[in-house]
């Protein structure tokens, strides 16, 4: 992800403040923490590399620039100076808005699961924001193999217990919690791996995380970390 800043004069790429450079949106805000500059020559245009962390951060707030509509640019005079040293102009209210807009159209990928039997929730991972309230319950599956065949408990229901981020916490059903036992899901971790339909989590943008198939053996989808009951 990209963020390209344009100024009327050259600027002193040296003096680039990415904390002091934020978004504005509907009755929200944030600033940027961890990205990086990318330009490395001085000018009157700058590149940043929005990081993982912050565009996750970003996505998760879901007021701000999840449209052009509500993209706007706050800077503090300490994001930048010219030449000079003089620095930029701050911009606190929603007199900038963006130019370009390129919607987030990716994919969530599933990166990993846990499972606390004892306390009952199993957290999934993907690699950006997912909407928390997106998730539907029945389109989630935990299998105690990777075959077809493979006995496996349907999520009847349970609460998601996490904010907007990229880590889902669902406080599992008590009658899931007594289906699992009943079979011996996730009893150790080779007997408990994730099955999952297409459109069970969405992204913050509503673009749905792919289906885990029945033949899926890939390691990523048995449990990383898993407390027995």
């Amino acid at each position: 992800s990209k963020l390209l800043l344009r100024f009327d004069e050259t600027i002193d790429h040296t003096t680039i403040g990415i904390s002091s450079i934020g978004f504005l949106g509907t009755n929200a805000s944030i600033f940027l923490s961890t990205s990086t500059l990318t330009s490395d020559v001085d000018g009157t245009s700058m590149l940043i590399s929005i990081s993982t962390d912050d565009m996750n951060a970003l996505k998760a707030q879901y007021r701000v620039c999840s449209s052009a509509a509500n993209c706007f640019l706050l800077i503090n005079p300490a994001a930048a100076a010219d030449m000079a040293g003089n620095a930029v102009v701050a911009i606190n209210s929603s007199s900038v808005g963006v130019t370009s807009f390129v919607q987030d159209t990716k994919a969530p990928a599933f990166t990993g699961f846990s499972m606390d039997m004892d306390a009952g929730i199993m957290s999934l991972t993907f690699d950006e924001t997912v909407n928390v309230t997106s998730v539907v319950f029945s389109r989630i599956y935990v299998a105690l193999g990777t075959t077809a065949t493979s006995q496996y408990v349907r999520l009847t229901g349970g609460t998601v217990t996490s904010a907007y981020g990229p880590v889902v916490d669902i406080a599992l059903s008590q009658t899931d919690l007594n289906s699992f036992k009943l079979i011996g899901l996730c009893a150790v971790q080779t007997s408990c791996w994730m099955r999952m339909n297409a459109t069970a989590v969405v992204s913050m943008s509503g673009v749905s995380s792919p289906a885990i198939a029945p033949n899926s053996n890939a390691i990523v989808n048995m449990v990383t970390d898993l407390v027995p009951d």
